[in-house]
């Protein structure tokens, strides 16, 4: 993964599924923001890579 690429996040728990994008991408996570669904807009930070 690199900072630009869209990736699904499947659901999980009572979140649907989303697309989100990655902004940057440390050792062991990611960052990015969620660009669909009812987390659009957000900021995450993601441990699964």
């Amino acid at each position: 993964m690199q900072p630009g690429d869209v990736v699904v996040i499947s659901a999980f728990d009572d979140v649907p599924g989303y697309l989100f994008q990655i902004e940057r991408v440390p050792d062991d996570h990611v960052t990015g923001i969620a660009l669909i669904g009812p987390l659009a807009g957000n900021t995450e930070n993601r441990t699964s890579r």
